[in-house]
């Protein structure tokens, strides 16, 4: 199911146009975002014991061509226009905003239009052979295009607005609905195309309700705007493209080197390192938007906080690594067993990832995206260069040349923004942290006994709770120390006033 479309950005800071019940009720917002976000991500995870009942391997490896082909598409064709919200609408207010809205939203769906149709012609035009899929799933997969940037902005306008509850309404219903057809297309033996139809009319159901309610009259922006519009999406693109490289497109080389068997299995796996993704975002969005103000006002915490976001990630991995690798025995058929074997190296894939979503607070800091780009394009090219050159060794060799490439990229956005902006971090904390976690993730795909596994986990998880807790002792004590010295130099001043006037 290509729900990745809907959830094509994340939480971001809201305008001032915000409704008067949101703004008194910030932690109901943020359960509900957090509740879509579970509702949109989670669902295909609760799908999967259904799912791979009726599906094979072999499918469910084709399903995920569709998925990843579909997704990365989509980047080219949205242009990452949705950004243009944030950058330039949200400046505006009143009816320059909804018009400016408006001009983007239509912009966006013509931009998505013209390439899904051309995609569509070609795939009618010519005897494309994707992994066995047929002409009438390819053109179904390209029509989905058509829809998928002009929801990306809808939801973001609501997201914008503070329009939290119609949101959420909308991304649930639409994901209910997704599934039920989904149930209905696999009960009829539709197989690939009726999971794919199934998306396609839930996104265009969420589509023409975004249209209803936001009420976007037909208008395109003239030619100034959108040239200044693309000029400031494309880059943004082009680093979504980057990330696809590094989460995404070792897909087709696993297809490539082990065939669709086994991209099937790792499909699978995929989904609970999705799972640990999902667990981490409540984190996120509560860190997010009050990191860069904490950075100011008192650095050590704000790298103490950051820390301590890297060890629960690492907490997480370790658990959902266990615990997928027994429920997988009990919740999908047999011929799903080698499932259980691959989960820790979809989980080492990302673990990555987490971290430098934390650590790129100095970088941020310094508004130095460019330098980020750079990174993204480097480490994305040596880890392509890595998967062909490491292809025929299997599926092992792909997944670790992907988690590698993400944890150098983590410590590269690590070292090169301490160049700039050296933050109080604990070296010896990070690296104990993650070399606990890589170590006992790996422990655990090798094992074969569930209480050697449970006694590994434990003892992983003991070794990061004690990390934890030294780390909130000494983030107390230099708490201590700095209100005491605040004290201090407000009590001096005070006594030489004093002095001062007698």
């Amino acid at each position: 199911m290509t729900a990745n479309a809907t959830v094509t950005s994340q939480t971001k800071p809201a305008n001032a146009s915000a409704t008067m019940t949101d703004k008194r009720n910030p932690i109901i917002a943020m359960l509900l975002y957090a509740f879509a976000l579970f509702i949109m991500k989670g669902l295909s995870l609760l799908m999967l014991p259904i799912i791979t009942r009726f599906l094979s391997p072999e499918l469910i490896g084709q399903l995920e061509i569709v998925a990843v082909s579909t997704s990365f598409i989509g980047l080219l064709f949205s242009l990452s226009l949705h950004e243009v919200l944030y950058r330039f609408v949200a400046q505006k207010s009143g009816s320059a905003q909804n018009r400016a809205a408006a001009e983007l939203f239509w912009l966006t769906l013509l931009c998505s239009t013209l390439g899904s149709a051309l995609l569509t012609a070609f795939v009618q035009l010519t005897s494309l052979n994707l992994y066995g899929l047929s002409k009438d799933i390819l053109s179904l997969a390209a029509l989905s295009l058509s829809i998928e940037g002009g929801l990306a902005v809808g939801l973001a306008w609501l997201r914008l607005q503070d329009r939290v509850r119609l949101f959420c309404a909308i991304c649930v219903a639409g994901s209910i609905l997704q599934v039920a057809l989904v149930l209905v297309a696999l009960n009829a033996n539709w197989g690939i195309f009726g999971i794919v139809s199934a998306g396609v009319v839930a996104h265009s159901l969420q589509l023409f309700t975004l249209v209803l309610v936001t009420g976007f009259a037909l208008r395109l922006p003239d030619i100034q705007t959108t040239q200044r519009y693309l000029k400031y999406c494309v880059p943004m693109m082009l680093s979504g493209l980057c990330a696809f490289g590094l989460n995404g497109a070792e897909r087709y080389f696993i297809a490539e080197s082990s065939g669709l068997v086994t991209l099937g299995y790792f499909a699978i796996a995929a989904k609970f390192a999705l799972a640990m993704c999902v667990l981490v975002q409540p984190f996120g969005m509560w860190w997010m938007p009050k990191r860069f103000a904490m950075l100011t006002d008192n650095p050590q915490k704000a790298c103490d906080i950051t820390q301590l976001g890297i060890i629960l990630v690492c907490i997480l991995a370790i658990a959902v690594t266990l615990f997928g690798q027994w429920g997988i025995t009990y919740i999908l058929p047999q011929s799903y067993a080698p499932v259980a074997t691959i989960i820790s190296g979809t989980i080492f894939m990302v673990l990555g990832k987490e971290c430098a979503e934390l650590l790129n607070l100095s970088l941020l800091s310094q508004k130095r995206t460019i330098s980020l780009l750079r990174i993204n394009i480097t480490v994305t090219l040596i880890t392509l260069v890595g998967c062909y050159l490491l292809m025929d060794h299997g599926l092992w060799a792909l997944m670790v040349a992907v988690g590698v490439g993400q944890l150098m990229r983590a410590l590269s956005i690590l070292l090169i923004g301490q160049y700039g902006q050296r933050l109080p971090y604990s070296y010896t904390t990070l690296s104990s942290t993650v070399l606990v976690t890589i170590t006992t993730i790996m422990g655990l795909s090798l094992s074969s006994n569930a209480l050697m596994s449970l006694v590994t986990a434990l003892g992983a998880l003991g070794i990061l709770a004690a990390i934890a807790s030294t780390l909130i002792t000494h983030s107390w004590a230099n708490q201590t120390r700095r209100g005491f010295s605040t004290w201090r130099h407000k009590l001096s001043r005070t006594l030489s006033q004093q002095r001062v006037k007698s």
